[in-house]
């Protein structure tokens, strides 16, 4: 079962059990819409879908922008909203595939800097190598710290 499809019946079951998550599972519902109707836009072709991957973008952007809120939530000291914040990025990371492992990932970054026989000027190759090698497995910031590391 596709994330799209998940998201569509974990919406049904909320909306009929009345739980607290389906406006988050609305909002993303939303985002999942303004995707396509901007890559639509772009292809000019209004039969193109969403695929996983575009799916997983819009889902990880949503929770990039709830953490950002985080921020800025703690700075003000609203823990009303801080505890809704955590709450949406709890429901969201449910639709994300399992991080990988800090073994695996050094694995990766290693090989890619061997592969590419990098040096520090060449991080901008090896993060773009190591992101597409990870597609969604890690975090950029997570792939960014151990790129750092290995090139020093």
């Amino acid at each position: 079962m596709s994330t799209k499809e998940k998201l569509e019946q974990d919406l049904v079951n909320a909306l009929k059990n009345r739980e607290s998550k389906l406006s988050t599972l609305r909002m993303l519902k939303s985002g999942l819409q303004n995707a396509l109707i901007e890559k639509r836009g772009k292809e000019n072709n209004p039969a193109t879908e969403l695929v996983e991957e575009d799916v997983l973008a819009v889902i990880k952007r949503q929770i990039k922008q709830l953490k950002d809120s985080l921020i800025d939530f703690e700075k003000a000291g609203r823990q009303e909203l801080i505890a809704a914040a955590q709450e949406e990025i709890k429901v969201l990371g449910a639709y994300l595939p399992a991080e990988m492992s800090d073994e695996d990932l050094e694995k990766i970054v290693v090989e890619t800097i061997t592969e590419l026989s990098a040096t520090a000027s060449d991080m901008g190759k090896v993060m773009g190598l190591v992101m597409k090698k990870v597609s969604g497995g890690a975090d950029g910031n997570r792939v960014k710290a151990v790129v750092t590391k290995k090139l020093s």
